[in-house]
């Protein structure tokens, strides 16, 4: 089954990839069965105050990874046998540091973050999921095909999320609530 990472949701939704096609025009029928089956209640309200925020979190982000992108950076390999970045640890501390002062009760998940043991993260009731530069080795070929994903999770389901594409200076966004844009 083919199932993207949960950031990558509002952009699928609106540009009708996958099993996402359909899923606009159903979601405020899904959000009726999610908070039934998941018991939701989001402890932080998706407000236009949030999502700009955040947008903007995403944007300064992909500046500074834009601006390594520029230049002959530095590849190193993780213990997972994957590449990263200074571009990958540099977004990845703006995006922290912006989603904690949002809200600073609320974890953040993230690839290139601290290792958070597993028991720790399964009693996390919300949490920011975040994968500062996705597509590292498109990053390092130059191909433009790279982006900035945060998402808000509640439930271990994804309730808000951002994809920025930095190289082409494109904004994803969508809640549970508001849709996909």
């Amino acid at each position: 089954d083919w199932f993207p990472m949960p950031t990558a949701i509002p952009f699928l939704m609106k540009k009708g990839v996958g099993p996402y096609k359909k899923m606009k025009a159903k979601a405020a029928a899904q959000l009726k069965n999610i908070r039934a089956i998941w018991g939701w209640n989001a402890n932080l309200q998706i407000t236009n105050k949030l999502i700009q925020s955040v947008i903007k979190i995403a944007k300064q982000a992909g500046a500074v990874i834009m601006a390594i992108y520029k230049t002959d950076f530095n590849i190193q390999i993780k213990n997972d046998k994957s590449p990263v970045t200074e571009a990958d640890t540099k977004a990845n501390d703006i995006i922290t540091a912006g989603l904690f002062e949002i809200a600073p009760d609320i974890p953040v998940l993230s690839e290139e973050g601290l290792d958070i043991p597993f028991e720790e993260r399964s009693i996390w009731e919300s949490f920011w999921l975040v994968d500062p530069l996705d597509g590292t080795k498109e990053y390092i070929k130059k191909n433009d095909e790279f982006t900035v994903n945060i998402a808000y999770m509640q439930n271990n389901l994804p309730v808000f999320g951002v994809v920025y594409a930095p190289a082409l200076n494109e904004m994803y966004w969508g809640s549970i609530e508001k849709g996909a844009f």
